[in-house]
């Protein structure tokens, strides 16, 4: 049996919330709903503090917030 290899998510940031904003929308995965809210929340909030790009890599602003840490 052969492992998957993971794909790489080059989604940007403005992207990525509005993929998980729509999700949310269609009501898809009613048990993830607080944690897709608190996704949205954390990066509206990343992008109003100016501390990531809405056309930043999630990777890349992933990584970089973790090194401020």
């Amino acid at each position: 049996m052969a492992l998957q290899k993971e794909e790489e998510d080059n989604r940007t940031v403005e992207e990525y919330l509005r993929d998980i904003a729509a999700i949310e929308e269609k009501g898809l995965y009613p048990e993830y709903s607080k944690m897709r809210r608190r996704i949205l929340e954390f990066w509206s909030w990343a992008l109003k503090e100016g501390l990531v790009k809405p056309n930043e890599r999630v990777q890349d602003a992933v990584k970089r917030l973790s090194k401020k840490s």
